[in-house]
């Protein structure tokens, strides 16, 4: 049953209803759709956080572009590093790829950078077919102090992995030393880190 308008000369649409009637229709459809999409964008922003979160919990990752050699004792940079922020813990690992000149030439490898209030890492280098050199429950930079006195001939790994916190922005690095000066240690470009922020 159509409307009657509320006025004599009120003129009534083709729907049956007032244009003030009309218009209500209008702008309550506009309205309900306007929260469907504010529901949607909603939906996508929680799932944009929840990759985000996923990409972080992931980590990154950064390898050697080349090989860089060291033929003395002092330590040198090998160019591999990852970004930190103060205050907030990270969990890292370097996995080193390396050779020395001879099987009776060892390896210095440590990691050095932004001031820290905590680490806790294990430092595990390869020194033949069957042994290797583990240290563990490391807290301070540049540890160990000493090198190893031998390697395997061709291809040895190493892993420095642990958990950091920062006080300060910056880097933390791999740097390296051969044991013995003027015989070469060599770390491959297949070396590589691994690092996240811990939730």
């Amino acid at each position: 049953m159509k409307s009657k308008p509320l006025f004599p000369n009120q003129a009534v649409s083709k729907t049956g209803l007032s244009p003030s009637e009309d218009l209500i229709e209008v702008i309550q459809r506009i309205v309900a759709d306007l929260k469907e999409q504010d529901a949607a964008i909603a939906a996508n922003s929680a799932a944009a956080d929840a990759n985000s979160d996923a990409i972080a919990l992931l980590g990154s990752a950064a390898r050697l572009a080349s090989d860089v050699t060291n033929s003395t004792t002092v330590l040198a940079d090998t160019g591999l590093s990852f970004p930190v922020s103060a205050s907030v813990r990270y969990r890292f690992s370097f996995m080193v790829d390396f050779f020395t000149a001879a099987t009776t030439t060892g390896i210095r490898l440590v990691i050095d950078g932004a001031a820290a209030t905590y680490m806790n890492y294990n430092h595990v280098v390869q020194t033949g077919a069957t042994t290797q050199d583990a240290v563990y429950g490391l807290s301070a930079y540049s540890l160990p102090a000493a090198a190893t006195a031998t390697s395997q001939a061709n291809f040895n790994l190493a892993t420095i992995s642990g958990i950091i916190q920062p006080s300060t922005n910056g880097t933390v690095k791999l740097r390296f030393a051969s044991e013995v000066a003027a015989s070469t240690a060599t770390v491959r470009a297949a070396t590589n880190v691994t690092w996240a922020a811990m939730p």
